[in-house]
């Protein structure tokens, strides 16, 4: 009996030092998505600045709208920085670019600060609400 227990506090003693440094790593070392990061591909309309992103989990209830244009509160960064004017339209995203965009329904329609294409240009997207 006593040598049983002695292999049981043993083995538990090896598990104990094994699982404990394996758990502190994967806690400090997992790549857990942020949510407010945009994750392409992004879509771009007909080679031009405007890119699309589809939020489809999202609620959408705080997007712009025919008849409300400026309801979002949607705050758009790229690395840093600060996008926008928010609220453009996508003829002004179209025709200017440099960082404007629109929160419309399931969507975020915009454009790099540099008209650079989102998906090679090696930037983090991510939003604010």
């Amino acid at each position: 009996m006593k040598y049983a227990m002695k292999i049981w506090a043993f083995g538990t003693l090896v598990f104990l030092s094994v699982y404990f440094p394996m758990a502190v790593y994967v806690r400090d070392h997992a790549k857990v998505p942020d949510p407010a990061v945009m994750q392409g591909p992004f879509k771009q309309f007909m080679k031009t600045h405007l890119y699309v992103w589809y939020d489809r989990e999202r609620d959408v209830q705080g997007a712009d709208s025919a008849e409300d244009p400026k309801r979002s509160k949607l705050r758009l960064f790229e690395d840093q920085t600060e996008l926008g004017p928010a609220h453009s339209s996508a003829n002004d995203i179209i025709a200017h670019g440099r960082g404007r965009f629109v929160h419309w329904s399931d969507t975020i329609q915009f454009s790099t600060s540099d008209n650079s294409d989102p998906n090679t240009n090696g930037r983090v997207y991510r939003i604010e609400r």
